[in-house]
Order: structure tokens, then sequence, then C-alpha cells
């Protein structure tokens, strides 16, 4: 990805036009089964990451950040929910790491909504609160070394995501998922969960 406004302001008109329809259509079966089908979300993914090439923290805009958000919660809600044969929640999660879009929508989550947007946190908190109730059981991908566990950590250092500083909602939801994380690092009692679940 090429295109100088994307990587120097992280809008294009063209984005937001392809993207804007997207969270409507993702409140039914259809579009998302054919996302993780296609090769939608890994797009996605390394769309988000073209930014980086100017500066290494470099994130999409405000409105477009808020999408990826929305298209990340609806997914969640929908395979989980309306699909002919549901996805587990650890499933939807492993597949949304697959392509990438898990760690990118962590650091996405970062970007203040403008004030016209603010209605649409409660889908980043809901989505922020799925991660963390199942961050004990999907222990594996959020440790050191893994690519969500590794955003995750530079986020709350302060080495990756907004500049301009994320909500203190966000930042106590992010640290949340941490502190699950510790919490599985020091229990033996969720691997007994882990190996029995097919779909983690």
């Amino acid at each position: 990805i090429t295109n100088k406004s994307w990587i120097q302001a992280g809008d294009v008109t063209e984005a937001w036009l392809l993207l804007a329809p997207c969270p409507s259509m993702f409140t039914h079966a259809v579009p998302v089964a054919k996302a993780f089908e296609g090769e939608f979300f890994q797009v996605l993914s390394n769309f988000i990451k073209a930014r980086r090439r100017g500066s290494g923290r470099a994130l999409p805009s405000p409105r477009l950040c808020m999408i990826i958000s929305q298209l990340v919660n609806m997914t969640f809600v929908v395979s989980v929910s309306m699909f002919d044969n549901n996805f587990s929640l650890g499933k939807c999660f492993k597949k949304l790491e697959a392509n990438g879009i898990l760690e990118e929508f962590l650091r996405c989550a970062t970007v203040p909504y403008p004030l016209e947007c603010a209605g649409w946190n409660k889908h980043l908190y809901l989505t922020l609160y799925i991660v963390q109730l199942w961050a004990p059981w999907l222990g594996k991908r959020f440790q050191k070394g893994e690519p969500c566990g590794d955003t995750l950590q530079a986020i709350l250092d302060g080495r990756d995501g907004s500049r301009s500083g994320m909500s203190p909602q966000v930042e106590n939801r992010l640290r949340a998922i941490a502190s699950a994380m510790v919490k599985w690092t020091a229990s033996a009692e969720p691997n007994r969960f882990l190996k029995s679940c097919a779909n983690c």
C-alpha cells in the first residue's frame, strides 16, 4: 500500500467509502462468514500496518479506527450466535489472531473517537470486555513473544498506540486484560480448560 495520503494522514476517501457500509453488513451472518472465507481480515490488517512505514506506531484516523472496532465487535457477536454452526469465542479469537486483525484492533482501540461518534464507544468497550473475560483461557496468545501479547505490552508501556493518549476507560480495560494474563500465568487451573477445548 503506497497511497501517500494513507501513509501520511491515515485516511483516504476511498477507504472510508469502502469500509463505512461494512458495520451494517456485519450484522448479518453471510458477510461475516464470507469475510472469514476470503482475505478480508488479512487485507484489513495489512492496510492498517501500512501506516507504520513512516512511524512504527502510526494508526488510521479516528473515524476509520471506529469502523475497525465495530467490525471486530460485530464479528464476535455474529460468529458465535448467528452462524449455522456457531464458532466458539476461542475459534473466533484464533481466526482473527491468525489474520493479524486482533492485534491491530488493540492498537486502534487506543485512538479516541471524535465527539460526534462517542456513542459508538459501547461497541469498543464490549469487545475489550470480551477479550478480558476470555484472556485467561487464551493465555498463550497474550504472552510475551506473541503478537497480541507484545502489542498489548507495548501499548501499556507507551511504545505503541495513539500518541494523543487513550481514554481512561480503554486504558483500564487493557490493563485488566494484562492483569488477567498475570493471573493465568500464576495459576495452572486455566490450563485444564485450554486442554479440554478443541477450538482453542
